[in-house]
């Protein structure tokens, strides 16, 4: 049976190279786990409610687009098995 982990993510945002202008990709950096679950229906609640939960709680924090963005910014997300400490774990390439 898998198991589904929590993870507790800060955001940020990572430039990608200078084609078309330039361009950024959004990134996730662990911070801890939080939960190991049995069911991937059981950690998508858990996620849902406590990203609607972080939401409220940083509502008056800059977004990652901003350019003034200093962290601060975080998310739960879950993967099957494992966690990754960054997310995405390769750095993307422009097509």
């Amino acid at each position: 049976m898998p198991k589904f982990i929590l993870g507790f993510y800060e955001l940020d945002r990572c430039y990608g190279g200078p084609e078309e202008g330039g361009w950024w990709f959004d990134t996730e950096t662990l911070v801890r786990p939080l939960a190991v679950v049995a069911s991937e229906d059981k950690a998508m609640q858990l996620c849902q409610r406590a990203n609607r939960l972080l939401s409220h709680l940083q509502r008056k924090k800059r977004g990652i687009g901003s350019m003034a963005y200093d962290g601060g910014r975080h998310c739960v997300s879950f993967h099957e098995t494992t966690l990754p400490k960054f997310f995405p774990e390769e750095r993307p390439h422009y097509e």
